[in-house]
């Protein structure tokens, strides 16, 4: 069975506006990335103020290749996809809360992908920590077996 490795970084912080520029017009590339996860993966995840921890993930792709969804072992679920030319996620929290998100900065040769708050869905004041930022770092991408 191959055993994947992909690192994430999830930055939990307040709400916020974009904090990165866009630096490409399409995000077709980026999301071509996401869908070749589809498959089990082990990482790491790093919220803001807390130390990092390890987390596995599932993705598949859905809606006749329109969408990835993305499992994670917390109990959380992503879906990204694109809208026109942006890349977009919304982030099922287990907050029971909906951050969107929107990919505002691709990495050279798209090893990286930011992602930044657009807005919240069932948003609660006892939902102190939302989702805002998030980034995808392909560069440590292994593949073993």
């Amino acid at each position: 069975m191959l055993r994947k490795v992909l690192c994430l970084f999830l930055a939990c912080m307040g709400l916020g506006g974009p904090m990165f520029p866009k630096t490409q017009e399409s995000a077709a590339g980026p999301f071509d990335k996401l869908r070749a996860l589809s498959g089990d993966w082990e990482g790491t995840v790093a919220w803001t103020g807390k130390s990092a921890s390890k987390v596995s993930a599932h993705y598949y792709v859905t809606g006749n290749g329109s969408a990835v969804v993305e499992d994670l072992s917390n109990g959380m679920t992503s879906v990204y996809h694109l809208d026109g030319a942006d890349l977009r996620v919304t982030h099922y929290c287990a907050a029971h809360n909906q951050p969107r998100l929107r990919a505002t900065s691709f990495g050279a040769d798209n090893k990286d992908i930011r992602f930044s708050f657009v807005d919240i869905t069932n948003r609660t004041r006892r939902a102190t920590a939302t989702l805002a930022v998030s980034k995808y770092d392909f560069s440590n991408q292994t593949t073993s077996t």
